[in-house]
C-alpha cells in the first residue's frame, strides 16, 4: 500500500474492526494513525473520517456525556477539529453531524 490516502483507510477499517473485538487500544493506534497520515497529506477528507470515527467509538462506549481533565480537552479539540473540518468533506451525513458528541 504505497498510497497514503489507501493507507489511512486500512488504519480506519482496522480501527473500526479491532474496537468491535474490544481491542480497544489498538483500535485507538489505528485511528490516530489514520488521522496523522491525513494531516501529513493536508487531507480534510481523512481528517474528518479519522474524527467522525473516534467520536463513534466515544459515543458507543458512552463517555461522551461525562469527560474530564486532559480527556475532556482533547474531545473538545477533536470536536471542534471535526467541525471545521467537515465543511471540505464530501457528501457527509446531516444526521452524522447531529449523532457527535460535544461534552461541554
Amino acid at each position: 500500500m504505497g498510497n497514503p490516502y489507501y493507507r489511512a483507510l486500512w488504519h480506519v477499517g482496522m480501527a473500526q474492526t479491532e474496537f468491535l473485538l474490544n481491542l480497544r487500544k489498538e483500535a485507538k493506534k489505528h485511528i490516530q494513525a489514520a488521522r496523522s497520515i491525513g494531516q501529513s497529506m493536508k487531507s480534510p477528507v481523512i481528517e474528518w473520517y479519522s474524527l467522525i470515527v473516534e467520536a463513534w467509538f466515544l459515543l458507543k462506549q458512552d463517555r461522551c456525556p461525562i469527560v474530564v481533565g486532559r480527556e475532556r480537552q482533547r474531545h473538545l479539540d477533536a470536536a471542534r477539529k471535526y467541525r471545521a473540518l467537515r465543511k471540505y468533506a464530501v457528501g457527509h451525513s446531516v444526521a452524522a453531524d447531529r449523532r457527535v458528541c460535544i461534552a461541554g
